[in-house]
């Protein structure tokens, strides 16, 4: 199975939802705060193509599970 990667920031209501949904799903993941960790912005913006958090990255892949 791939490794799911989820970029968030605090007070994001996209981000706590998306992270309600792997959880719901039973879904492992590794959670990257933005805001703690400010130098994963710009390999965020890379990943996505443009800025946005609550994205979901499967392996390489990103969107929605």
């Amino acid at each position: 199975m791939k490794k799911i990667t989820i970029y968030t920031k605090m007070m994001c209501p996209y981000c706590w939802g998306a992270k309600s949904l792997l959880q719901d799903k039973g879904k492992n993941f590794e959670e990257i705060d933005i805001g703690r960790h400010p130098e994963q912005r710009s390999i965020m913006i890379d990943r996505a193509s443009g800025y946005r958090a609550a994205d979901f990255y499967r392996g390489s892949a990103s969107g929605w599970l």
